[in-house]
This record gives C-alpha cells, sequence and structure tokens, in this order.
C-alpha cells in the first residue's frame, strides 16, 4: 500500500535573514565598543562645577570681628577632588554659586 496521494515537500534552502534585532544587536555593540573606552578614559579629566562657600569663623578669637566673610566663589575642579571637597564643605554644593 503506498502514499502517493500525500504531497511531499522539501525545506526552503537555507537563507541569510538579517532581522531586527541582529541589526540592533550590532548597533548595541558598536556604540558600546566606541562609547566605553572614551567614559573610561574620559573620567580622569570630567570636570564639575561647585560653589565653595567660604566658612567665616566669628566665634573664632583670632579673626577680627569687623574682617568681613569671603564671598561664595563658582569653582570648576575635577570631578574626584569635588567629591571629596563637598564631603569636607558642608555648605558648598554642586553647580555655580548665585548671583547677587
Amino acid at each position: 500500500m503506498s502514499n502517493n496521494n500525500i504531497p511531499t515537500t522539501t525545506p526552503p534552502p537555507p537563507t541569510t535573514t538579517i532581522t531586527i534585532a541582529m541589526i540592533a544587536a550590532i548597533g548595541l555593540l558598536l556604540v558600546t565598543v566606541f562609547t566605553i573606552p572614551q567614559a573610561v578614559f574620559a573620567e580622569p579629566k570630567a570636570k564639575v562645577t561647585i560653589c565653595h562657600v567660604p566658612e567665616f569663623e566669628g566665634d573664632d578669637p583670632e579673626t577680627p570681628e569687623e574682617e568681613e566673610p569671603e564671598e561664595p566663589s563658582t569653582k570648576t575642579i575635577n570631578f574626584k577632588a569635588a567629591a571629596k571637597h563637598l564631603e569636607n564643605h558642608e555648605d558648598d554644593f554642586l553647580g555655580p554659586c548665585p548671583e547677587e
């Protein structure tokens, strides 16, 4: 008994199909390859702006009473130095000083 009535199909030949996911993956890889090294090497040179508010020691006996406190000043410094600076100066903050 033969099954000659059942059609036989052959699978289509393999083709190379580029899907949207493949294109996105390649794009992400290229962005990563060209962006991360720049960020890593640029990091030590990165600068931030801080507002430095000088500390006024009004109760310090060595400071004359008539001496005026210094004005806050805007400084642009290395971001690692800024982090350390802000830890030690509680009145300082990120960004430029407000102008009065």
